[in-house]
């Protein structure tokens, strides 16, 4: 039997009392699930947004609000790139306690209280991050195991089966309690929600691509205005220096900048929100379009060839993922010096750059070259040692191998 859901509502009450969360919960792409092999409740891994149809339908609109604010925290905070090696049950209630205090005063507070994870229900203190209560976790579990061992005259295996047993009766005990406070009804399960890893496999890539992620959100949430104190702090905290690896950064933000193919088809039941309460196009593939590369070859540039090169090969490398992409490079310094036209699928991953020998340097030639060839999207590796143009039309991203800071109106800016 199909549960129809409900969600345009809850999404907009989440959007309404945090616009950070309530940014990054509609950026997820939501799957519906009619089974319960993914999560019995709700998860997300930062990019996806998990629903069980059957334990979702008994939530009351607060109740669903507050579970989809709490899923946008995972991210947020970093949980779905941070589990390294813990076990993902204990994982998932140091999260919940890492981040369920920033929902105090919700609607539906008192449920997530009474049936989820908190500091308090830990005892242990409040505002700490996800580590911290996975160490206290791990180390209330080695206690345990020590006392069970202790308890059956050294012989572990007796108390550490008892032990389990009682874990299982109460765990099953809270996902069949029934809420009775305030107007969130009768017969509503568990709070629940958990966290999954993020999708991209390889550690750098998955951390720079939920940043990314993060940093979107924010930057939504600042258009609608002020920021809640806790993303103010967090926003500070990733726009510090980076520390990602200069080639992970350039490649997620041509990703971002991609176009995706879109399309409109009815979705299948499992990635459809259901109902009709939301209808979200498919995806179907990436392109940039036409990609220019404008390379800074004055004189000052010359001891960064090396880079350069890793550069080119980046780019290259992402294009054999996106169909259609033409990538240009130009050279110049006070004039275009040379271009070179490059395919994904069969280019050569060290370009021989014409240094010019010293001498002034002019953007404005390059730029106005990549607007004559039609660029869409282009990254710019320079110095910055020259007059910055006052506005910039195409997409740009700045590749900036010293300490000169670029305006923001430019474009975005990554330190080489």
């Amino acid at each position: 039997m199909e549960k129809k859901l409900k969600l345009t509502e809850p999404l907009g009450d989440v959007w309404m009392r945090d616009p950070v969360m309530g940014a990054m919960v509609n950026k997820m792409e939501v799957v519906i699930l009619d089974d319960d092999k993914i999560t019995d409740t709700m998860a997300t891994d930062g990019v996806h947004l998990y629903i069980n149809a059957e334990w979702a339908s008994k939530l009351t609109r607060n109740q669903m609000a507050i579970v989809l604010a709490h899923e946008s925290l995972h991210p947020i905070l970093g949980h779905t790139v941070r589990r390294g090696n813990v076990d993902s049950a204990l994982w998932n209630k140091a999260a919940d306690a890492a981040e369920n205090h920033l929902l105090a005063g919700w609607p539906a507070y008192d449920w997530l209280r009474e049936t989820g994870i908190t500091a308090d229900t830990l005892n242990m203190p409040a505002g700490k991050d996800a580590e911290f209560y996975a160490a206290g976790l791990k180390q209330k579990q080695q206690d345990e195991e020590k006392k069970d061992k202790q308890e059956s005259g050294g012989d572990g295996s007796e108390g550490d089966g008892e032990g389990a047993g009682e874990d299982t009766q109460e765990t099953e005990q809270e996902g069949q309690g029934a809420v009775e406070s305030g107007d969130e009804g009768k017969g509503v399960p568990r709070m629940g929600g958990d966290v999954l890893d993020a999708p991209e496999g390889e550690q750098a890539q998955a951390e720079a691509a939920n940043e990314q992620r993060v940093m979107d959100a924010i930057k939504t949430a600042e258009i609608a205005g002020n920021l809640p104190g806790w993303a103010q702090e967090l926003k500070a905290k990733l726009t510090k220096a980076p520390k990602l690896n200069w080639k992970i950064l350039l490649r997620q933000w041509l990703v971002q900048k991609a176009k995706v193919r879109r399309s409109y088809e009815r979705p299948n039941r499992r990635q459809g929100v259901q109902g009709g309460d939301l209808l979200r196009p498919s995806k179907s593939g990436r392109k940039v379009g036409k990609l220019a590369f404008l390379v800074d070859v004055s004189g000052s540039m010359f001891s960064y060839a090396d880079k350069l090169n890793q550069a080119v090969g980046e780019i290259v490398g992402l294009s054999e993922s996106m169909p259609d992409t033409q990538i240009r490079i130009i050279q110049w310094d006070t004039a275009v010096m040379k271009t070179t036209d490059i395919k994904g699928d069969a280019a050569s991953k060290t370009i021989g750059w014409n240094w010019s020998g010293g001498g002034g340097t002019t953007i404005a030639p390059a730029l106005k070259a990549a607007k004559e060839w039609g660029a869409e999207v282009q990254v710019v590796w320079t110095d910055g040692y020259f007059s910055m143009p006052e506005r910039v039309l195409t997409p740009t991203l700045w590749c900036i191998v010293t300490a000169v800071e670029v305006s923001k109106k430019l474009g975005s800016t990554i330190k080489i």
